[in-house]
């Protein structure tokens, strides 16, 4: 009978590739499994399994196909669950953020407050702002309610509510329009009754404490001014010292001095000679007024810090909101106090010395003074506040938990006087509100104002 070989291949791993050891007896090359062929039925029947070293075969691993499998398993396993990690982040409805790092559901938002005070309205507290803001989140870019750029607005400083606000300018058109907010500052002008901004040294917006309206006076501040029908190249506010108004550079950069309470326009020389009016030439445009400022004294001479702060003031007559020489009558006083002469009146201690650090005067009016400063100069002492009468006397001495950095700015509101503080937090600095009670000197804690929040889109 003629013997018919089928084609021979490993019984252990199918391979084809073998070594004739012996008659009808081989061995695999690629897993060592030692086989023969049975002469009666022609069926390959397996001796045993032969280890040997991989060097005899054609780089034999004896685990090399388990680890090819197990290989090609965990890529697929590993596709698969990057692939479901991705549409989590990208098109899951909740509990997902966006490239940008915001919640799908929600927007994060880096605001930057250039500028900022407190105002009061119907005797409540608002804080007045200027900000650079940045929606982080790409699924709402194309939202015109969130648009990144700068803005002006009003809110409530115990809800934190914003009740009013302005979009201005957005960032694509910022650098083209002007707005530079290195360029920009917010004051109060009492005389007006009004706080002003300005951005960038061409625009002006005002703030009504009165109604908490926001305007862009820019164009028409300046009605009725003929040396400014062209326009202006530049505004600026003047120094405090000289009084309520603007510094503003006509197109052919000539200056000229605004103070918006009485509506005057200054040039140069009206506005130097103004300054030193005496009383008898102001008309009966003027009143008088007390300016107070904080001194500050070594209290050891030792000591690297100033350890003793003193109040002191300055009385003057002040032209209703027209120019002023404040320095220079303080200088006049403190040189030759026998003959202040021109508008002071009185110029001296308002308090004795008290020992503190780090001092602030962050309000003063006619009734009340408001001193901040900390016990010693230690990173985690408190902060102190202190309110005094300009009739002397100390009314209350409260302390505050928070690690205040500065105290900013305050404003009195009905029965409180409120102060805005940069505090060190855990995650950065934030601008923490306290109001005091002006009869006890009970303090209720506003809500912070963050550079970073989330809110969940209309």
């Amino acid at each position: 009978m003629t013997k018919k070989i089928k084609p021979i291949k490993c019984p252990q791993c199918g391979s084809e590739k073998y070594d004739e050891i012996g008659e009808e007896k081989f061995r695999c090359r690629n897993c060592g499994t030692e086989f023969f062929l049975d002469n009666d039925d022609i069926n390959i029947n397996v001796n045993h399994h032969y280890n040997f070293d991989s060097g005899q075969a054609d780089n034999y691993n004896p685990f090399g196909a388990e680890r090819k499998k197990f290989i090609a398993i965990a890529f697929v396993l590993s596709f698969l669950f990057l692939f479901v990690i991705i549409k989590q982040l990208l098109f899951s409805p909740s509990n997902s953020y966006d490239y940008l790092g915001s919640k799908a559901d929600s927007i994060t938002v880096d605001e930057n407050y250039e500028q900022y005070a407190l105002l009061s309205h119907k005797n409540k507290a608002y804080i007045v702002y200027f900000s650079h803001r940045n929606y982080l989140s790409y699924k709402y870019e194309d939202n015109p309610k969130y648009v990144n750029g700068y803005y002006i607005g009003l809110r409530d400083v115990k809800t934190g509510e914003v009740v009013n606000e302005k979009f201005l300018v957005s960032n694509e058109n910022a650098d083209k329009q002007g707005y530079k907010e290195y360029e920009t500052d917010l004051q109060y002008f009492y005389q007006a009754k009004k706080f002003y901004l300005i951005v960038g040294g061409h625009y002006v917006y005002s703030i009504d404490p009165a109604n908490l309206e926001i305007k862009n006076i820019t164009k028409s501040m300046f009605e009725g001014k003929k040396v400014m029908e062209s326009g202006f190249s530049k505004i600026d506010f003047i120094d405090k010292d000289n009084g309520e108004g603007f510094l503003v550079n006509d197109i052919k950069a000539i200056p000229y001095y605004y103070f918006p309470a009485t509506n005057r326009l200054y040039d140069d020389a009206a506005f130097s000679y103004a300054c030193m009016l005496p009383p008898s030439e102001l008309h009966g445009e003027m009143r008088d007024s007390t300016t107070y400022f904080l001194k500050v004294y070594k209290s050891n001479a030792n000591s690297n810090e100033d350890g003793l702060l003193q109040v002191w003031h300055l009385s003057f007559v002040f032209h209703n909101g027209d120019p002023q020489a404040l320095d220079d009558y303080l200088y006049r006083s403190q040189i030759y106090p026998e003959r202040m002469g021109y508008r002071s009146l009185s110029f001296g201690p308002s308090t004795d010395k008290i020992e503190g650090f780090y001092g602030a005067l962050p309000f003063a009016d006619n009734e009340y003074i408001l001193l901040s400063f900390n016990p010693n100069v230690t990173t985690n002492s408190n902060t102190i506040y202190q309110l005094r009468s300009t009739r002397g006397g100390v009314l209350w001495t409260k302390a505050v938990p928070a690690s205040v950095i500065r105290t900013e700015c305050a404003v009195r509101s009905g029965n409180k006087i409120w102060v805005m503080c940069r505090t060190d937090a855990s995650n950065g600095y934030h601008k923490t509100l306290y109001g005091f009670d002006i009869k006890t000197g009970q303090v209720e804690r506003g809500k912070d104002v963050i550079d970073r929040y989330s809110f969940k889109p209309e």
